[in-house]
């Protein structure tokens, strides 16, 4: 009998246990974790402006299961999408853009993970067109920490 009592008292308190929720990320703690994206965000967004194939897509996980949606299309593959950006960025007379972003909110899911949604602009650079109007661009980004830091498991781009 007591050895039924022991059972159920040591599976009331592993049931108790799994109950808690996770530790609250403090400020500095949700601070670094802002900080270490943001930098990885603004190398990729200067990979895309340099058009840098290397530098856009070094932020992206190798995992098999990393997805990027373009406009309305979802790439077979990150290598499908680095090819077709390498190709467009090979030829001489692509132009070149400057991308801002406001407003980049980042929403921490847990230590781990954190979606990134972010309104911005794209204009051709060195274009003198008074009436040029910027696309308007909307970004998605779904972060993971991983072994090597952050990166992008899901990423999501629209324009205007």
């Amino acid at each position: 009998m007591k050895t039924f009592y022991l059972i159920i008292v040591l599976f009331l308190i592993a049931f108790i246990g799994c109950q808690q929720s996770p530790k609250e990320i403090t400020d500095d703690e949700r601070n670094i974790i802002i900080n270490e994206i943001s930098q990885q965000w603004k190398i990729i967004i200067d990979g895309l402006e340099q058009q840098d194939i290397e530098i856009a897509f070094s932020g992206f996980s190798k995992s098999e299961n990393t997805k990027y949606i373009r406009n309305g299309y979802i790439y077979p593959s990150i290598d499908t999408a680095r090819n077709e950006y390498a190709s467009w960025w090979s030829n001489p007379d692509m132009p070149k853009n400057k991308v801002t972003f406001d407003p980049v909110i980042y929403d921490i899911i847990d230590r781990n993970t954190v979606l990134l949604t972010a309104l911005g602009s794209i204009v051709q650079v060195g274009n003198t067109d008074p009436n040029q109007k910027p696309w308007i661009i909307a970004y998605t980004v779904f972060w993971r920490k991983e072994l090597d830091g952050w990166k992008i498991f899901n990423l999501h781009n629209s324009w205007e």
